[in-house]
Parts: structure tokens; sequence; C-alpha cells
């Protein structure tokens, strides 16, 4: 979390300034780093802090299908807490946290919940370009919470 902030935040107009962000969790119904990211981007658009873009994240597990000798792979975006807790079904657990503006990713990890399973090439470039489908959505809804500064 703390990589992913500090690369979002203009910290070089901060200099000698501890920026402190704390979460409190009260229900988690998704992925906790897509939770945090997302509610720490929202709380820096209604704040006077300096970003040099907002990190908007999304989790997708994968999950791959043979069908007549061709493998596809599906999706699944934002899963829910029971698709999370079920993650035996998938082969993959992706997070991906994007500058949207200019469509680049700022911090990934993938994780293999099958021993063997791996993603080719176009498979990764296809979910990468789902997750930043999913985040350009997901940025105008967090531009959308921005509250009026009030003088």
């Amino acid at each position: 979390m703390s990589n992913i902030l500090t690369s979002a935040i203009a910290t070089e107009l901060y200099s000698g300034t501890l920026i402190s962000v704390t979460f409190s969790v009260v229900e988690l119904d998704c992925d906790i780093v897509q939770a945090l990211v997302n509610c720490a981007s929202v709380a820096m658009l209604n704040s006077t802090l300096k970003c040099r873009f907002l990190p908007v994240s999304v989790c997708l597990l994968q999950q791959s299908m043979s069908d007549q000798d061709k493998l596809q792979s599906v999706s699944i975006v934002d899963p829910s807490s029971s698709q999370l807790a079920n993650q035996v079904t998938f082969s993959q657990k992706l997070r991906l946290v994007f500058n949207v503006d200019t469509e680049e990713l700022s911090y990934s990890s993938m994780e293999s919940l099958k021993h063997g399973s791996v993603l080719d090439l176009e498979s990764m470039e296809r979910t990468v370009g789902t997750g930043l489908s999913a985040a350009r959505k997901l940025h105008k809804l967090i531009l959308q919470s921005q509250v009026p500064l009030t003088e």
C-alpha cells in the first residue's frame, strides 16, 4: 500500500512531511488491496493533497476452460467475498492498480491458485485489457464522489 500511495502522491511537494493513512475495515466484500487502494483514492481526491494520479485498483479471478482443443479463459472482475473464498475453482488471481490517465499499471501481482497454471501472453494481455476497462469505469465513479470544497 505504501508504494502504491507514494507513487500517486506528489511527495516532492511535501518534503519533511509525514503523510499517514489509516484504514478501518468494517465489512469486507471484495479483495482487501482493491478496497484499500480505492478508498485511499476517494480520500485523496477529497483532500488538499496534490497527486500525480489517482490509483484505481481492480481484482480479477481468471478461470481457464478447455473448449474443443482450444483453451478459453474467463475473467471475473471484482469478485465477491464468496468467490474469493472459493478460489480453488480459479487458476489465477490478479491485482492490478492503474493510472487510468496514462493507461499504465502502477502495481500488479499475480497469484497462481492451481499448481502448474500459467497465463500465456495473449491471455495476460486480454486480462489486463479487461482490468483497464473496469478501472476506467471505476475511475469515473471515484471522480463523481468528489465533495465540492466550500469557502
